[in-house]
């Protein structure tokens, strides 16, 4: 019925989903549902698109899109430190990642 990336990503998608709601019951990410579907579309596009320009650019609109509401927690003052840390460490490791690849890509065409 399904093959084998299929299940991989069933696998990662559901994972995902129960990780990020037990991180927002204990508040220990300021991550949304935005956040959710972004990180599910990279799982895709990992999967399906590995080592392509798609899913590296998508893995930088990603970790954006992760910071995007850290950086509002630091504009309100929030005192939800652990989430800050634990969403900039998750975003910047990202960034890196697929920026890198990205720029290493770009620089061998």
């Amino acid at each position: 019925m399904f093959n084998s990336q299929m299940k991989t990503l069933l696998i990662c998608v559901g994972c995902l989903a129960l990780a990020l709601s037990q991180l927002n019951t204990y508040e220990l990410t300021h991550m949304d549902v935005l956040a959710m579907l972004s990180i599910s579309a990279l799982f895709v596009s990992i999967i399906f698109f590995y080592d392509k320009l798609f899913s590296y650019v998508w893995g930088c609109i990603t970790a954006i899109i992760i910071l995007v509401p850290v950086f509002i927690a630091w504009l309100e003052q929030s005192l939800n430190y652990k989430a800050m840390i634990f969403d900039s460490i998750v975003a910047v490791s990202l960034l890196v990642l697929c920026g890198f690849k990205l720029l290493k890509m770009i620089k061998n065409k």
